[in-house]
């Protein structure tokens, strides 16, 4: 078997495919679709980067990547999505459906162990509808409806089915179809993964719950974790606004971590942030993150954004910014373990560094993953989390976590 998951995010990529990391399967992250795979391959990871692309985009790099998956082998589609049901997930579910040659799609977008459930078709975020979650309100992407189906008819007009409670036996898998599932376990994900391999299901969406569900299932031996070595430096850079983000940081800078705001009014005159941040300011940063062990860097919420820049932009522009001075501390000195919130400030930093490899190593909490790159032919840990993941004090355990001995 052969699986290719296909993210519309990096961050996602990352806590997906961690969940195979738990196996004795070979994980690949792909940069492009042209490089080299090695024959032993078994799980491949690819960021198609389709969260804040138009629905005719992102149509077409699903339509070229399953054009792909089939000339290279692939047995089995994984559609990450995410668990606030943010991005093209109608169009890009509905091409997979179209292009992939081998009956219905099976969608969970529960993720339990993060308290994002489903249940009669409706998603929650802690108990609240998700439109009426901060994810309503996404500065870049708002959700607008709760049931999952009526996100996916936003965009496409699939065939769709909805399961509700533990019906799912009874679903028929021979029809074209999205089957929409509902989940409030880690046991229902598991039911659901069992029916889908018993009933040879080969084309799949949701979130890093069923991911883990199906990993289980494809298991051959599970391997635990070795301790991996990081630096017991903390440089958190911050480039989300959800409001689960905002309590972390505010929690740890209310426990004595240094915080370093950078102004959203120089970020949008300086495209990448190279001249609003002086190298004496820098060396200052990297001075207050040794005698602490940990600084963090965000971006302050200046009210006057500029009317003509519309918050896509201004999003791309926060994440180029921070990876900018991020670099920028590296290459005075800094050697930390660097901590990144939000998909497109992960993408902006690697791409920064001139990163062409990550490696997966683990998952530290839920949804919160362990990688590492080179950059100036030294190992630089980076862990990734989406914005709306953790619990308050996140960055306070995950600073007590690269401290231990």
């Amino acid at each position: 078997m052969k699986l290719l998951v296909i993210a519309d995010d990096f961050t996602g990529a990352l806590d997906t495919g961690v969940k195979f990391m738990s196996c004795s399967t070979v994980v690949s992250i792909l940069f492009n679709l042209n490089q080299d795979i090695p024959l032993e391959q078994s799980v491949l990871i690819y960021n198609a980067e389709t969260r804040h692309k138009t629905p005719e985009e992102a149509q077409k790099i699903i339509q070229d990547i399953v054009k792909w998956a089939f000339l290279n082998g692939v047995t089995h589609i994984y559609k990450k999505t995410d668990s606030a049901l943010r991005g093209n997930i109608g169009i890009e579910l509905s091409t997979l459906l179209m292009e992939w040659n081998s009956g219905p799609l099976v969608f969970a977008p529960a993720y339990p162990a993060l308290n994002r459930y489903t249940r009669n078709g409706i998603q929650y975020i802690d108990e609240l509808p998700v439109a009426e979650s901060a994810f309503g309100l996404d500065m870049i992407d708002p959700v607008q409806h709760s049931r999952v189906a009526d996100v996916i008819y936003e965009t496409a007009t699939p065939l769709i089915q909805e399961t509700c409670g533990n019906h799912i036996d009874s679903i028929s898998t021979k029809e074209k179809r999205i089957i929409i599932c509902d989940a409030n376990t880690e046991s229902d994900l598991e039911n659901i993964a069992s029916w889908a391999e018993n009933s040879h299901i080969t084309c799949f969406a949701g979130c890093a719950g069923l991911a883990k569900a199906l990993a289980a299932r494809m298991c051959v031996n599970e391997k635990g974790y070795d301790k991996v070595p990081t630096k017991p430096l903390l440089l958190a850079v911050c480039g989300s606004v959800n409001p689960i983000t905002v309590e972390q940081v505010l929690t740890a800078e209310n426990a004595g971590v240094p915080r370093a705001r950078l102004s959203k009014k120089k970020m949008l005159v300086s495209y990448d942030g190279s001249d609003s941040v002086s190298d004496s300011n820098l060396m200052q940063w990297i001075e207050e993150c040794k005698i602490n062990g940990a600084l963090i860097i965000d971006v302050e919420n200046d009210s006057d954004t500029g009317k003509d820049i519309i918050p896509a932009e201004i999003g791309m522009k926060i994440a180029n910014y921070l990876a900018t001075i991020t670099k920028r501390m590296l290459d005075l000195g800094l050697n930390p373990t660097l901590f990144c919130t939000g998909g497109d400030t992960f993408l902006a930093i690697v791409n920064k560094l001139g990163v062409k490899k990550i490696s997966l190593d683990k998952e530290m909490y839920p949804g919160v993953v362990l990688t590492k790159v080179m950059y100036n032919g030294k190992i630089l840990n980076i862990i990734s989390k989406s914005g709306g993941f953790g619990n308050k004090n996140l960055l306070l355990d995950i600073r007590k976590s690269i401290q231990e001995k």
